[in-house]
């Protein structure tokens, strides 16, 4: 009797690790979207506050949704390694003030700026090696000016092959 009761322990603690802080796994709530296509999130037929934490098949926790009255207030994901991957920051469910994107080598890959769903300012892009990668100035959702910057050929000797002697 005291096995079954361990294994049945044990499960329930991998059940709530799996679940995430609140008991509720981000693939368990229900998404409605509403006349704007803005999704607003529901659990057991409520609107949903709270932390939901979800995880690869490894078990290590990555993806983090903070939720407010149903609406996604900030997003975070990390790697299998437990790195941050991306940031992305919401106001009433839309994508809202700086995102952020990273490379596995903690390098920025992408830093975008929003303002009600809209990308709005400048936006950053970086190498994996941390070289510009472009810069992109937005209005209202909209490019207005954009600068893109070679890929850098750092630690690439030329063919010998065809170097003159």
């Amino acid at each position: 009797m005291q096995l079954k009761t361990c294994f049945t322990m044990f499960g329930l603690c991998l059940t709530i690790i799996a679940l995430g802080q609140d008991g509720v796994s981000f693939d368990a709530l229900v998404k409605k979207l509403d006349d704007r296509a803005i999704p607003t999130y529901y659990f057991e037929a409520e609107l949903f506050t709270g932390t939901t934490v979800d995880s690869f098949h490894r078990g290590e926790k990555v993806y983090y949704y903070k939720i407010y009255k149903g609406k996604i207030q900030h997003h975070t994901a990390f790697d299998y390694d437990g790195k941050l991957v991306r940031e992305f920051n919401y106001e009433e469910g839309l994508l809202h003030g700086t995102i952020t994107s990273y490379f596995g080598n903690g390098q920025k890959y992408y830093e975008d700026q929003y303002k009600k769903g809209l990308r709005e300012g400048r936006q950053l892009g970086w190498y994996k090696d941390g070289s510009p990668r472009y810069v992109i100035e937005c209005m209202g959702g909209g490019e207005i000016s954009r600068i893109d910057y070679p890929k850098p050929n750092r630690g690439v000797e030329p063919d010998s092959s065809s170097k003159r002697n």
